[in-house]
């Protein structure tokens, strides 16, 4: 741009003078027919001149390009294509999961795949990080972080030792959980799972060490233009909307979390209530259906509200 504050100032540019200097940009190239997809489309004629501009522009670049290298001898004709072997396609079966439906509203996806020598569990909730309170944005968040924390069965350190010790790798934020492991985990991971969806601790006493981290990452973000700029985006395109909340809250809401809210939140949040749990990998040696049943269908929660 040759403006060396272009980072600091582009977001300072008013709203109406936005949608002058876009609109001409918008008008010429966003247009149906230009899109960069594999497809065939046919050409309106409120479109036609488009196209004849463009293909001007390319006739006129393949000039210029191959007008500065002559060529000099006769192009050499292929030797190699003759000898490609052309081998008839295989059919392919897409992979099909097996399902099942438990009593307390979880959906299980699970697919055999002996190739991989480890497991890999997803599981979904209905409630995302939009389901935050409007005044309690990155309450979510903040539960998710303290589930980490311990559970009854693995309380404090022990959780994330027992996890690192196994080998396994575990994640949970506004909306998913991801658990990975060895094929010989899967009973111990299901175990941990249960405890960090039933157990949590939600310690008082480590409460503020979560909300320092919290705060220090909520400050990242709003440091990182890449990242807020969307957030802005949000903002403005889903003024008044669940979608426009920021999963890392703010900072005033951070500083008032309570035990007390995390738990409340965590009850209605966190059930198997239209929750999908998706399993792959080599399950060969595993009963799926009663392993799921032993440590998931003992889970329980309400059915969760629409957001809005």
């Amino acid at each position: 741009t040759g403006d060396p504050e272009y980072l600091f100032n582009y977001m300072n540019t008013s709203l109406d003078d936005l949608k002058t200097e876009l609109k001409p940009i918008l008008d010429e190239y966003f247009v149906p027919s230009l899109m960069n997809k594999g497809i065939v489309l046919p050409v309106g004629a409120s479109e036609e001149r488009h196209w004849k501009k463009n293909q001007e522009v390319s006739d006129e670049e393949d000039r210029r390009v191959l007008g500065a290298r002559p060529r000099a001898e006769e192009v050499k004709g292929g030797e190699q294509v003759k000898n490609v072997n052309v081998k008839k396609s295989k059919p392919f079966d897409f992979p099909k999961a097996s399902r099942i439906e438990l009593k307390n509203g979880l959906t299980v996806l699970f697919y055999d795949n002996p190739n991989l020598p480890s497991i890999h569990l997803s599981l979904d909730f209905k409630a995302k990080y939009y389901y935050d309170p409007i005044q309690q944005q990155g309450l979510y968040n903040f539960m998710t972080e303290m589930t980490t924390e311990g559970t009854k069965k693995y309380p404090g350190r022990m959780l994330a030792e027992t996890i690192e010790a196994s080998g396994m790798g575990f994640e949970i934020f506004p909306g998913e959980v991801s658990l990975g492991m060895l094929e010989n985990d899967l009973e111990k991971g299901l175990d941990i799972l249960h405890d960090v969806l039933v157990n949590p601790e939600f310690n008082k006493k480590v409460l503020k060490k979560v909300e320092v981290k919290l705060l220090t990452a909520l400050k990242n973000f709003w440091d990182e233009p890449t990242q807020f700029s969307t957030q802005l985006i949000k903002e403005y395109i889903y003024k008044g909307h669940p979608y426009s909340k920021n999963a890392l809250g703010k900072k005033e809401a951070i500083k008032k979390v309570s035990v007390g809210a995390l738990q409340d939140f965590h009850k209605k949040t966190i059930t198997p209530q239209d929750s999908i749990l998706s399993i792959v990998g080599d399950l060969r040696n595993y009963d799926i259906e009663n392993l799921i049943e032993k440590y998931l269908g003992p889970w329980s929660g309400p059915i969760v509200s629409e957001p809005y």
